[in-house]
């Protein structure tokens, strides 16, 4: 059975250096909207779709509930940034700034130019470097702060060189239990190094890091369990 094509007077074809493209109108305004293929006009025209400007003009602005669930959903760390981080010119004017003034001077209506761009990256440059400094030692803190935030970061730092322990072999490496598994081992734990504030990046260095066996592993932590335990009931600090 033979079924005609249809024919869609609501599109138009043509062609030109960049290839083959079909034309309709907006339903708001009128004006032509171009499509890369023939069944995706077909689709926006049946669906009513308008083009971007009318579109833009319907859309309902965000309220003040909207944005403030946009930025909850934004990391906590672009948040901290956004609150302490000022634009470059606050607080500036063509009297006291060199960028501004030569904004004003050389780049009203027209792009930086490569004087004004030097001025405006060493003073972002010098902020961005401020804020990251405090932003760093607020994280610092957080680390020492919450143990398991800090074993996280013992154990990222440890997987980048326990390769490089003597004796290392990831075939004899495996879960405690199993008969001939070897385990990577701190010399000095990731419990003492957070009760005594130790920095993650000592704790994970390689001269702290040992291959033995889960038997000796074990064996080691529940001697040091015990001897903080110890300590404890004699009234000295673990």
């Amino acid at each position: 059975m033979y079924i005609p094509k249809k024919n869609y007077t609501f599109i138009t074809e043509r062609v030109d250096a960049s290839g083959k493209y079909y034309i309709r109108n907006c339903p708001v305004c009128g004006c032509e909207i171009r499509h890369r293929s023939k069944a995706g006009a077909r689709t926006s025209h049946c669906q009513k779709r308008k083009c971007r400007t009318c579109g833009e003009r319907c859309k309902p602005k965000p309220t003040n509930e909207q944005t403030v669930e946009r930025l909850k959903k934004l990391s906590k760390s672009m948040v901290e940034m956004r609150k302490t981080t000022p634009p470059w010119n606050k607080g500036l004017t063509a009297e006291t700034s060199t960028a501004v003034r030569l904004i004003r001077s050389k780049s009203i209506g027209r792009r930086h130019s490569d004087e004004t761009k030097k001025v405006i990256g060493a003073r972002s440059v010098q902020n961005w470097q401020k804020v990251s400094e405090d932003y760093w030692t607020r994280k610092r803190l957080e680390i020492h702060n919450n143990f398991k935030t800090y074993r996280n970061r013992v154990t990222s730092l440890t997987r980048k060189v326990e390769r490089l322990v003597d004796g290392y072999d990831k075939f004899k490496r495996g879960k405690a239990g199993v008969t001939g598994a070897y385990q990577i081992d701190h010399i000095v734990s990731v419990e003492y190094g957070f009760a005594h504030g130790i920095p993650p990046e000592e704790i994970s260095k390689l001269s702290n890091l040992q291959f033995i066996t889960w038997e000796e592993n074990l064996t080691k932590r529940h001697q040091h369990a015990e001897k903080n335990q110890v300590q404890s009931t004699d009234g000295k600090p673990a």
